[in-house]
């Protein structure tokens, strides 16, 4: 899930801010393929890291207010 300053100034942004949603057996392997692009990516990936079972609970209680 993309957001942040990115959505706004588009190509002008200073970096990329990206939900990763996942769970924790993947979780190592994913930060470690954001480590590898973020040293070839001019812009840099900011990443928050959730996990896929907390998130689903979240986005239900947050249905059901």
């Amino acid at each position: 899930i993309l957001f942040g300053s990115v959505l706004q100034k588009g190509k002008e942004a200073h970096d990329i801010d990206v939900l990763f949603i996942t769970d924790k057996k993947r979780f190592p392997t994913l930060k470690k393929e954001i480590g590898e692009l973020n040293c070839l990516n001019i812009k840099k990936i900011q990443p928050v890291y959730h996990e896929a079972a907390k998130f689903h609970l979240y986005l239900s209680l947050c249905s059901s207010a």
